[in-house]
């Protein structure tokens, strides 16, 4: 099961329904996507009505602005009524890798750890076309959400904060203190992007030299359309 909330970035939105689509997990039968959106606007493309359509996806509209906290507990309730064992997260403006469901699914089938995520990763500044590798000792069972996989039975012991507007997976990890296999290669699967929309400024990574690497996005296993998106989103203010 993949999870993802969204608001306002339609563009960003039919980019991860790339992603999800092209996802090689072996039972593709079984994999579904439920998507909570709080948008201004209510659903009403053709796009939407695709979604809408889709026998493996949920696609939810919610009326009124909710936070983000909020939305994840929504998210994984939708997950479970539909009867998920594990649920991987997958944020509407970073690109995820084909083999990303299935490899945070196995990372998981083969622990007894109930949370599967990467806590070194790569971020790809808009308008800038460099990539930086963010790599900073936060402990090991440390992940953001972005890159967050568990089995559903965790979910009898911990929520997220429906307070939390950011850093909502403090509370959902119990300040990282819930047991999680860190994934061994995250570019493999996954590479954040830092724009001008992120819901978390994330200047104090973009401006330290420390975290400057010499990739390039054809250094990640991404297709042409999504090298040409990703080069197309406008830079950070």
């Amino acid at each position: 099961m993949v999870v993802t909330p969204t608001c306002d970035r339609m563009k960003f939105l039919q980019q991860t329904y790339r992603y999800f689509r092209a996802q090689d997990y072996p039972y593709p039968e079984n994999l579904f996507w439920c998507v909570l959106d709080d948008s201004k606007q209510r659903p009403s493309t053709l796009f939407h009505a695709s979604l809408m359509a889709s026998p493996q996806i949920q696609y939810k509209h919610h009326p009124g602005k909710l936070r983000i906290g909020r939305k994840r507990n929504l998210l994984n309730n939708m997950a479970l009524e539909i009867g998920a064992d594990i649920i991987c997260a997958m944020d509407d403006d970073d690109w995820y890798g084909e083999s990303y469901v299935r490899e945070m699914v196995d990372l998981l089938m083969n622990s007894d750890f109930p949370m599967a995520g990467g806590s070194a990763i790569h971020y790809y500044v808009a308008g800038e076309d460099r990539i930086l590798f963010f790599n900073r000792p936060f402990g090991p069972y440390h992940s953001c959400n972005n890159l967050l996989g568990y089995k559903t039975d965790l979910l009898k012991h911990t929520s997220y904060d429906d307070a939390k507007a950011t850093g909502e997976e403090m509370a959902f990890t119990r300040h990282f203190k819930i047991p999680l296999v860190q994934h061994p290669m995250t570019k493999r699967v996954f590479l954040g992007l830092i724009h001008s929309a992120n819901i978390v400024p994330k200047n104090f990574i973009s401006q330290n030299s420390k975290f400057i690497t010499d990739l390039r996005l054809e250094d990640f296993a991404m297709d042409n359309e999504t090298k040409v998106f990703l080069r197309s989103i406008t830079p950070i203010n």
